[in-house]
């Protein structure tokens, strides 16, 4: 009997470190799901698909592009529900949590970007921007796979330029560096324009003819000089603050005390 139950004791012990070792992964490293549609804004295909395009995207750049909708924020910002549920779902990848999760609140149009480690440095505030005007539109038009698309797409270039040492903002842009050769030829081309409209416009003013004296252009005794002066009583000064370009990412600390980059709106 004391046997049976030692045997017994040991196979639960044994079962136990076997689901330890199924589930360490996700709970201490990797969710499982980075496409979160808790206000079913996605039909069940379009939410395999952009699962797909997102893991895919993650997965080759080492960091971990999320999306995610709510039906309501609660009492929180959007920033902050964002940097929450980043923080709460343990995205990010490696040491330093690399990713960035973009979440969409219905309640109010909210929208939030939630930036960490890596990803920080490579979605500026300009990247940002440069995402989120293209994807507002999608959603105001309740596009919602086209957006979440776009938002996976533009991630993920922007984060493979940043990964080559040329990230987005700070007065670069998205995309391939212009060729050297198009310098010379875009003066030229530039000089070539002008030059026609210069002609172009000179052809009709042919007859006009130019006069070397300007008192021709006077009518006699039509000028009077007369003196005024006025005074100076009060002086306004109005300042404002000229805020700095979104160079930066955002940073700020979420509820949990870790470091963010993020950015908020409406759609």
């Amino acid at each position: 009997m004391k046997k049976r139950r030692k045997l017994l004791a040991v196979g639960i012990l044994f079962l136990a470190v076997l689901a330890g070792w199924a589930t360490g992964g996700e709970a201490s490293g990797h969710p499982s799901e980075r496409i979160l549609d808790q206000a079913d804004l996605l039909t069940d295909r379009e939410e395999s698909r952009l699962s797909q395009l997102l893991d895919r995207y993650s997965q080759k750049n080492q960091c971990d592009i999320v999306a995610a909708t709510v039906d309501s924020l609660g009492n929180k910002t959007a920033q902050e529900a964002a940097d929450d549920l980043f923080d709460e779902k343990g995205y990010g990848t490696g040491t330093e949590r690399d990713g960035i999760l973009l979440l969409v609140s219905m309640e109010r149009r909210d929208w939030a970007i939630s930036t960490s480690g890596f990803a920080m440095q490579a979605f500026s505030l300009d990247g940002q921007t440069y995402i989120m005007d293209q994807v507002k539109p999608l959603l105001g038009e309740e596009e919602y796979f086209q957006a979440f698309q776009t938002y996976a797409n533009l991630s993920a270039e922007l984060v493979e330029q940043a990964r080559e040492g040329n990230p987005y903002g700070e007065g670069k842009s998205s995309g391939k560096p212009v060729p050297l050769y198009w310098i010379p030829v875009s003066i030229i081309l530039g000089m070539g324009l002008a030059w026609v409209f210069g002609r172009i416009r000179a052809s009709a003013l042919k007859s006009v003819t130019g006069e070397k004296l300007a008192a021709r252009y006077i009518v006699p005794k039509s000028f009077h000089l007369t003196v005024r002066q006025d005074q100076l009583i009060r002086k306004f000064v109005t300042t404002r603050r000229i805020e700095k370009s979104g160079s930066g990412s955002g940073a700020h600390t979420s509820s949990s005390g870790r470091t963010h980059g993020g950015s908020s709106g409406k759609f």
